[in-house]
């Protein structure tokens, strides 16, 4: 359901600043912070890409940008774009094509691990997008061994590891909806394989506007089914909010074994955007762009006006 916008929040800072912005009228973050354990209150970026050059954007930038642990997948076509004097990375869906696009994967700190994490970045897709009968997979957040690509039943049995990533339905509906794998994914596994759950009632998005993604996650006590999970997309051009998933009963992932707890905290920013599922990727490329990309490690119930 689409609603106007009403939150603002500055951009976080110590926390004894955030406890007056809460004072004051602004919503104050959850999770460890209104707990009193965050040890530290973080946030890292914003990436605006300005300034690079209109070129392809490598796996050397992009280490560059977020971190030299910042994976990198060799099939990533991904450019320096600029439009109206802004700069943006420009990802390339090859036509006729399936699982090529852009796709690394930088980490959320560069050192320390926090238990809730906000993700926030700008996407827009560019005119002539043909959505056809298939998915887009679009970037997320993970944690633990951050399953994905049909290892649904390994993520059901191992409970080591979880993702969750915003997902464009192809037609008839052109709407975002949270791709999820995780311990408590339900589905049956069909010859090993388990694909992500689709969360939501969907969201629509139009050809040709910007949108903020966002992602507010917090981890579940081990064992118990109180993680919580909230997506949002808001549109740019008149700052309405829609809210793609919202969830307090995750369980994402468990103390294992071979994974203490702590492992499954949020980790990564799963940079990717690739074709996939049921459908005959259209005959023609395709190109999204994406933008203002920035984190923290904190958790809000409510969207904020990052």
């Amino acid at each position: 359901m689409m609603t106007r916008s009403s939150t603002s929040l500055a951009t976080p800072r110590l926390a004894v600043l955030l406890t007056l912005v809460g004072a004051c009228g602004g919503p104050a973050p959850e999770g460890e912070e209104e707990l009193g354990m965050l040890s530290q209150a973080l946030t890292r970026g914003p990436w605006t890409f300005e300034g690079k050059p209109l070129d392809a954007y490598t796996q050397a930038e992009a280490q560059a940008d977020f971190g030299a642990s910042t994976g990198w997948d060799a099939t990533s076509q991904i450019t320096v774009g600029s439009s109206g004097g802004n700069e943006y990375l420009r990802v390339k869906l090859p036509a006729s094509t399936e699982n090529d696009g852009g796709k690394f994967y930088p980490p959320l700190w560069t050192s320390g691990e926090y238990a809730t994490a906000t993700l926030r970045w700008k996407m827009y897709l560019e005119p002539g997008w043909d959505f056809y009968s298939g998915d887009l997979k679009m970037a997320g957040v993970s944690g633990g061994k951050g399953y994905t690509g049909g290892a649904g039943d390994e993520a059901q049995a191992n409970c080591d590891g979880w993702s969750s990533r915003f997902v464009l339905g192809g037609n008839p509906n052109n709407k975002l909806y949270a791709y999820y794998y995780g311990c408590d994914m339900t589905g049956t596994p069909s010859g090993g394989i388990l694909y992500g759950n689709k969360l939501g009632t969907g969201c629509a998005v139009t050809v040709g506007e910007w949108y903020t993604l966002i992602i507010s996650v917090q981890a579940n006590t081990s064992g118990q089914a109180n993680g919580k999970l909230r997506m949002w997309a808001r549109r740019e051009s008149d700052g309405t909010v829609c809210t793609v998933a919202s969830s307090d009963t995750r369980r994402f992932a468990n103390d294992t074994a071979t994974y203490t707890w702590h492992e499954n905290y949020p980790r990564k920013w799963n940079a990717e955007w690739f074709r996939g599922g049921a459908g005959t990727p259209p005959a023609e490329d395709h190109f999204l762009r994406v933008d203002d990309v920035l984190w923290n490690n904190y958790f809000y119930s409510t969207a904020p006006s990052l």
